[in-house]
């Protein structure tokens, strides 16, 4: 039988994983993110269905790459996902003033002017293995608020504690009410939609990588009741020299209908997917074919 949330299995498990996380955090730098990298690599050895995942992905999405080249990006992709773990410990144990000299803002205009009209703001991002990062750097500089998926669990528990450190406010992403009123009264509202959505929660298919792909309306639909800005942003991270890049892009065109709106989003996404290809999550279900 699965542990069920209360049970001690699960608690001591979330506090394990939780206490290793802050033992990486209280490593230099660059040896934190060199224990992600193997971290990523023992993913990409031993965790065959991670891999597996990441390679189908990949494979549909770039139909053509050889099979050498898939397997190559696929393992560049777990080695930063590895990379993801150690900064999502710098995220919930660290200051913001312990790597704030490492995050470089370009085009904060497109925010600062979205902001400024007061009517609310969606930033939105594809499924990168840099959002936790990005996350909390912008959480340093504008009031922030987010969305997150709503998960029983001791380690979930814990994980919703640490975020509400540094954000303004969680909104669950079941609560769209919650959602609109945050953007009618003129928030920023961290939101990634780049997400496997099932036929049943509303998911219909659009193009991605040029691939029908479920995919949620919610976004286009959020913006036409609340007003808001939709206001892209990318993040990239620097291995070598320990820096990240966070981008704000133009505000994408909300007058389009429900439809025309939902596949500009993925038209977004898939531009800076391609930057970057090896720090996007290429796992899990979401070019799974909706037929």
């Amino acid at each position: 039988m699965k542990p069920g949330p209360g049970l001690p299995y699960d608690r001591w498990s979330a506090r394990c994983v939780a206490g290793l996380l802050r033992v990486l955090c209280l490593l230099p730098f660059r040896a934190r993110m060199q224990a992600g990298r193997w971290i990523g690599l023992l993913i990409c050895r031993f965790n065959k269905e991670a891999h597996k995942s990441a390679t189908r992905n990949i494979s549909r999405a770039f139909s053509d790459k050889n099979k050498q080249q898939v397997q190559q990006l696929a393992r560049r992709s777990l080695e930063h996902l590895g990379y993801s773990i150690a900064e999502f410990a710098t995220s919930l144990y660290s200051s913001d003033r312990s790597y704030s000299h490492r995050i470089k803002f370009k085009n904060q205009q497109h925010l600062d002017d979205a902001f400024a009209r007061g009517r609310g703001v969606l930033l939105i991002m594809p499924n990168n293995s840099v959002l936790d990062i990005c996350l909390q750097a912008t959480a340093s500089k504008w009031p922030l608020a987010a969305m997150y998926s709503r998960v029983e669990g001791e380690f979930e528990a814990l994980l919703t504690k640490q975020r509400k450190l540094h954000l303004q406010t969680l909104i669950p992403n079941d609560n769209v009410r919650a959602m609109v009123r945050s953007l009618q009264r003129g928030d920023i509202v961290f939101y990634s939609p780049d997400r496997a959505v099932p036929r049943s929660l509303g998911g219909r298919p659009f193009r991605l990588f040029g691939l029908p792909v479920l995919t949620t309306t919610a976004t286009a639909r959020m913006a036409h009741l609340s007003g808001a800005a939709i206001v892209p942003v990318a993040a990239q991270r620097d291995v070598e020299n320990g820096h990240y890049l966070v981008c704000f892009e133009p505000e994408l065109d909300t007058t389009q209908g429900v439809d025309q709106l939902t596949q500009s989003i993925n038209d977004c996404f898939e531009r800076q997917i391609l930057r970057c290809p090896e720090q996007y999550n290429w796992g899990g279900g979401r070019f799974k074919s909706p037929y």
